[in-house]
């Protein structure tokens, strides 16, 4: 992401603040996107609606390029709300090597970013992950971010995510977000992601910005000691 594009992102979150209540919110914005790129092992790239999968794409490519990650994962399931599928994302993700892309399966059919998050926890767990990229859409990522925190710290505390933004698409073209249930243009979707920030938070799905930036400060202590 760029300069110009990383303080539209912030300053539209910025200018939505009063959306959500928690105080520590624009700290935890600054540090998702401004997250260290150690090289690990696996990157997880949150299922978007057809409008927004390049996103996933392009940041697949990216972590490539990089050699930021060795294996990719995602949402196995058939298609739902939106999400093309697994066999659709797997084929265009195949420039990674077919070999290197892994499907988990998700809980449930009730599908929403915690429950993603939820999913990841269980394959960390059975394969013994320590470190993993988190990667979304610019909009939705401080959520998907603080999803995987939430899960982390209640189920997982050992597994250590890293930020990476999904690329930027066209900011002002109105697309499909949220299970496909919600359409408006991208720049619009920062207001929306950090009202669901605040609806999640007070329901206690999510920690507060402090807890996360608790979790963050750790990882730093335990897993880039390690670089």
């Amino acid at each position: 992401m760029d300069k110009n594009d990383l303080n539209l992102v912030l300053n539209q979150f910025h200018k939505h603040f009063t959306s959500c209540m928690d105080k520590d919110i624009p700290e935890f914005l600054y540090q998702a996107f401004h997250e260290p790129r150690p090289k690990l092992e696996y990157a997880y790239f949150f299922s978007q609606t057809k409008d927004n999968e390049d996103s996933a794409f392009k940041a697949t490519r990216e972590i490539k390029e990089k050699e930021l990650a060795e294996k990719f994962v995602i949402d196995d399931s058939k298609p739902w709300l939106g999400y093309s599928g697994y066999a659709s994302w797997k084929t265009k993700m195949s420039f990674v090597g077919a070999e290197n892309i892994v499907g988990i399966p998700l809980p449930s059919e009730t599908y929403h970013t915690v429950m993603e998050a939820e999913a990841i926890i269980s394959f960390a767990k059975e394969k013994g992950i320590s470190n993993m990229y988190i990667s979304a859409p610019p909009f939705h990522l401080p959520r998907a971010f603080l999803s995987a925190i939430s899960c982390a710290l209640r189920n997982y505390k050992t597994l250590n995510f890293f930020a990476y933004p999904g690329a930027v698409l066209d900011w002002n073209e109105e697309v499909v977000h949220n299970q496909g249930l919600f359409r408006a243009k991208r720049i619009d979707f920062m207001k929306s992601e950090l009202e669901r920030i605040d609806k999640y938070q007070r329901k206690g799905d999510l920690v507060s910005a402090r807890d996360a930036l608790n979790y963050i400060k750790n990882r730093n202590a335990t897993s880039l000691a390690k670089e």
